[in-house]
């Protein structure tokens, strides 16, 4: 029987030492506080990581659309060069240069 009187001693005197919600509002407080910290800095590292995937996206979109004009151009001028050398060609058939009479 006393330790049963002891024991309801002990735990009166333990409420009286410690009151639940006083004690344990700050710890919750700055739990809650660095969680939210941690969820915001993950946020804007997510909105980053998005914004520079999307430059990313757009400047490959600008290097495809240069190759490709690029390519473009370069095929123009390789079509111009053969234009030309045909056309060179064609005229000297037609009009061989003076002196050189030779049979085709």
């Amino acid at each position: 029987m006393n330790d049963k009187l002891f024991y309801v001693a002990v735990c009166a005197s333990a409420m009286q030492l410690f009151d639940f919600d006083v004690e344990v509002k700050p710890v919750l407080e700055v739990v809650v506080g660095k969680t939210m910290e941690q969820a915001l800095i993950e946020v804007m590292e997510e909105e980053e990581l998005s914004n520079l995937r999307e430059q990313q996206r757009q400047f490959q979109e600008l290097r495809n659309a240069e190759l490709a004009e690029q390519q473009r151009l370069e095929e123009q001028d390789r079509r111009r060069r053969v234009e030309k050398v045909n056309t060179l060609h064609y005229c000297t058939r037609l009009n061989p240069p003076q002196g050189s009479e030779r049979a085709l």
